[in-house]
């Protein structure tokens, strides 16, 4: 859902993991950026 600016935020990440072309490299970038945030 793109009605919100977090709507907006989870519609793009759930199309970017669904498209080969960016998976696994954008998998890879997601894990490394959760992996900061619970430090």
């Amino acid at each position: 859902d793109c009605g919100d600016k977090l709507g907006f935020l989870k519609a793009t990440v759930d199309m970017a993991l669904k498209r080969e072309e960016f998976n696994p490299e954008f998998r890879t970038f997601l894990r490394q950026r959760l992996a900061e945030c619970e430090d």
